[in-house]
């Protein structure tokens, strides 16, 4: 009798932990990540990451950071578009705007990213630089959207040098897939 019940506690058992793990199974697949926070700017939608903050910056922009590391940071500008200025033009601009960010930086083609975002091709260009004593490296990209007297979107990309291939892949990029023009553009002043 002893030989039938060891035998019968051997399934049992074996048979309890072949629950357990199918239940530990079907909890695991279940598991979906929270839905990624949405903004609507001027003109536009994009998720941005989990655990991030925005805040307003001037008069039509927003500038989006990891809470876990302020150095990283994306930011976005809408502006009105100027009859008989060009993209060029927008862009030496911003560039000028954000190179007075760094006590020195150069054009840097090892700064990745993708000049196709909210389905449109941007202008884009990496530079690196010294930041306030941390090597730092950035992205801008600027499109003009309608193409002909729209809206001016500004986007720089930006944490330090070390960890820009990284944010770009994890952060950045699925940020900047998530970017679309609304439909309906915002009315002008």
């Amino acid at each position: 009798m002893k030989i039938c019940q060891k035998a019968d506690a051997k399934w049992t058992l074996l048979l309890l932990s072949m629950v357990v793990a199918a239940l530990l199974l079907v909890a695991c697949g279940n598991t979906t990540p929270p839905p990624l926070p949405t903004y609507t700017g001027n003109g536009y939608t994009m998720n941005y990451p989990q655990g991030w903050t925005y805040n307003n910056v001037g008069e039509s922009g927003v500038q989006f950071s990891n809470t876990s590391d302020p150095t990283t940071t994306l930011t976005i500008n809408v502006s009105d578009a100027v009859l008989g200025t060009t993209l060029d033009e927008y862009f030496t601009g911003d560039l000028n705007t954000l190179g007075n960010q760094f006590q020195s930086y150069k054009t840097d083609n090892t700064v990745t990213v993708t000049p196709l975002v909210g389905r449109e091709p941007w202008k884009v260009l990496g530079i690196s630089g010294n930041m306030g004593g941390q090597q730092t490296k950035a992205a801008l990209l600027v499109d003009e959207h309608p193409a002909t007297i729209g809206y001016v979107y500004s986007i720089t990309l930006m944490t330090k040098a070390s960890d820009y291939d990284q944010a770009y892949s994890t952060v950045f990029q699925p940020t900047l897939a998530s970017f679309k023009f609304n439909p309906t553009l915002p009315e002008k002043d």
